[in-house]
């Protein structure tokens, strides 16, 4: 396109609604011209038109506020793995919320599969707990490796994940 405007504006013009039909706000949208094959506005401004002044695509994801995680809410983690090591059964996951201490009674849902943590380790290095943000393997009884499957998620006993069977989506193809 050579870095058109007007080819640009009708970009914008086709993708602005079906990104309204997804729920987004105007306010909520940046529109940055790029260049995939040739790496043009994506890290640095080589080649860009003289029509664009904002910033590149790596700039503008630098300024993005990350969302914030919540210590005090119920623990969450998303099993990433599970194995067995030597006897003992180990999950590998992400704190997405809550804190993960040793000693808590756990369900790995959405399965209900009762369990214990007995360890929690970051890079390796047992610690007391961990926090939201952090990747931790858990040291775990009263459940296999099997249980520890993609998509489960950890949650306390006394806060389970709640179970949906139906729910409403909608795709759409560009």
């Amino acid at each position: 396109a050579e870095w058109k405007k007007e080819r640009f504006n009708e970009i914008q013009k086709k993708l602005a609604p079906f990104m309204k039909k997804l729920g987004f706000k105007d306010d909520q949208i940046s529109w940055i011209p790029m260049c995939g094959l040739t790496g043009d506005n994506i890290k640095e401004r080589k080649n860009t038109a003289d029509w664009y002044s904002g910033p590149t695509l790596l700039d503008f994801l630098n300024t993005i506020a990350l969302v914030e995680r919540n210590n005090n809410a119920a623990l969450r983690i998303p099993i990433f793995d599970g194995y067995r090591d030597m006897g003992t059964i180990i999950g590998i996951g992400k704190v997405e919320q809550g804190v993960l201490r040793p000693g808590m009674k756990c369900i790995i849902a959405p399965a209900g599969h009762k369990c214990t943590v007995t360890g929690v380790l970051v890079n390796d290095e047992e610690v007391r707990y961990a926090n939201c943000g952090e990747s931790v393997s858990i040291k775990l009884t009263g459940c296999t490796e099997d249980q520890l499957s993609k998509g489960a998620v950890l949650c306390p006993v006394s806060q389970p994940l709640r179970a949906i069977t139906q729910f409403t989506a909608q795709a759409q193809i560009v």
